[in-house]
């Protein structure tokens, strides 16, 4: 019984453990994508600067491509690849949570 309890506690520690590190991860990127010049600020402001016709392009094929790779990974991947796949991006996310995680710990923000 004992031995229960201590299974379920520390897969609940884990589970925790890996939420923070997903969150830390999700608002890491959000703070470097929102901020002042953060990349959502860059790109559009390369995007504004060059104006050009591969610029504005750019837009809709990335749209096509997404749409493509969406359509072939959901027909060529069988389910536990699919589940593989999104394992490593779960344990992807993580990493960049903890990189964050080092981040706020060593310079006390998330920007450096």
């Amino acid at each position: 019984m004992n031995d229960r309890r201590l299974d379920s506690f520390t897969s609940l520690l884990v589970a925790l453990v890996q939420l923070v590190l997903l969150l830390l991860g999700m608002i890491g990127i959000s703070v470097h994508l929102f901020r002042q010049n953060g990349w959502i600020s860059q790109i559009v402001g390369h995007v504004l600067e060059t104006w050009s016709f591969t610029a504005i392009a750019a837009i809709p094929l990335l749209a096509a491509a997404y749409l493509i790779l969406t359509n072939w990974y959901t027909k060529n991947f069988t389910k536990d690849a699919q589940e593989k796949v999104t394992n490593l991006m779960l344990f992807a996310m993580m990493g960049v949570g903890a990189f964050f995680l080092f981040r706020l710990i060593s310079s006390g923000s998330f920007t450096g």
